[in-house]
């Protein structure tokens, strides 16, 4: 029908688990490799292990917002039992 959101590609999901994986392993490794430089062990690898992280966490639920057809520029929702056409006391 023409007014409505084609649904999303399966693959789309299939590739999400990767990107989570690869983000986070990817700003690990970082941690890793700066530790053994600078002989900070463990400290950088768990700093930058929970930034990649966060990281994939964030670039994941980007990706489900974006599915579900809220995308970051959608005003936040109203909460429950709240409506428009209430007046206002």
């Amino acid at each position: 029908m023409p007014g409505q959101p084609m649904p999303p590609n399966p693959w789309s999901y299939a590739t999400a688990g990767v990107e989570f994986a690869c983000a986070f392993a990817l700003v690990l490794a970082a941690g890793i490799l700066l530790d053994r430089r600078y002989g900070s062990t463990p400290y950088l690898t768990l700093a930058f292990g929970a930034m990649g992280f966060g990281i994939a966490l964030r670039n994941l639920l980007r990706r489900v917002r974006r599915a579900g057809g809220q995308d970051e520029s959608s005003p936040a929702r109203k909460p429950p039992g709240r409506r428009d056409d209430a007046p206002e006391r």
